[in-house]
């Protein structure tokens, strides 16, 4: 869970520095989401399971990261990108809704183990609750990733900045 709450913190720094061009507030708040139950989890030592789905989603994170680079670099309209988009798409929906779905239902289901323990009942609704809406958002995502890959949604197209004499 620490390495996993690292690689938000960094990310979550990136995004704010660069706000809103990485992301908007949804982004911000999946981040902080996401941080917070990492370290709620690892403070008080529970779903070591529920963490690897959780990190497993982070997968579809290289083809985002490809596919910012494409815009930055002004080839938004290229075959590669294309494919990018796809390739984002169908990672996106396996482990952020599938593998993640899979995962939250057995979280919820066997719930009853968070409550049988000595952890703090704020602390089990506080995860199930965030973990729950961060499935909720990815849904939302999940909409406009499609759009995106169907080629609905174009990406914005970046204006170079000229040098002024």
């Amino acid at each position: 869970a620490r390495v996993f709450a690292s690689w938000l913190l960094y990310d979550l720094v990136h995004v704010m520095a660069l706000y809103p061009r990485l992301g908007g507030m949804d982004t911000i708040l999946h981040h902080l989401a996401f941080l917070s139950c990492s370290l709620l989890a690892c403070a008080n030592r529970m779903l070591p399971f529920g963490f690897c789905w959780l990190i497993v989603g982070e997968a579809s994170s290289p083809f985002l990261n490809i596919r910012w680079f494409l815009i930055n670099t002004l080839r938004g309209d290229t075959k590669i990108m294309k494919l990018t988009n796809v390739t984002f798409a169908l990672a996106f929906f396996a482990t952020r809704v599938v593998l993640y779905g899979i995962g939250l239902y057995d979280l919820i289901i066997n719930r009853t183990i968070l409550y049988e323990s000595e952890i703090p009942d704020t602390v089990s609704y506080s995860l199930l609750t965030l973990i729950s809406a961060g499935y909720m958002l990815n849904l939302h995502w999940m909409r406009s990733i499609v759009r995106m890959a169907s080629g609905s949604r174009r990406p914005r197209k970046k204006k170079l900045i000229q040098k002024s004499d």
